[in-house]
């Protein structure tokens, strides 16, 4: 309890560092991911895993919320000349979707000889990657020929 304010903290402003990886299977060929964005991180869990004389470490279960922007090429809307066989101009869309996803992190605390005052976060383990997958909101909106 003594670090679960700092830990939250330093993993929050960590979330940027993390790959998010949009799970489509294949509806978006060529999506470009152009900003993500994260709010409401919360602590669901938290299981002690080892202990020894200068360390413990727990693994940490975290729910967060994810926006996220894509654009994406619209082939369908997109004049196709079948004389030369190929497109006059590719038309985008964008894609705002939201997530709740859920991640595991370790968080390792050192301390000396069990004294209650010297309680330090020695390591925070973040995933590399999330994957999203089955977003629970999800707005296009499709651009015309000027980007508009």
């Amino acid at each position: 309890m003594k670090v679960r304010n700092e830990a939250i903290k330093r993993i929050s402003d960590s979330l940027n560092d993390i790959t998010i990886d949009i799970i489509d299977y294949g509806n978006y060929d060529e999506a470009s991911l152009e900003d993500v964005k994260f709010r409401g991180l919360n602590l669901i869990d938290s299981n002690l895993i080892s202990v020894d004389k200068e360390y413990c470490a727990y693994s940490l279960l975290f729910s967060v919320s994810i926006d996220t922007v894509e654009i994406t090429k619209d082939y369908d809307r997109s004049p196709f000349d079948r004389e030369d066989d190929r497109y006059f101009f590719v038309l985008g869309s964008i894609h705002s979707k939201s997530f709740q996803a859920n991640f595991s992190a370790e968080l390792v605390i050192g301390y000396s000889d069990r004294i209650d005052h010297s309680i330090y976060i020695e390591e925070i383990i973040t995933p590399d990657v999330i994957p999203l997958l089955d977003p629970y909101d999800h707005e296009v909106r499709h651009l015309d020929v000027n980007g508009d």
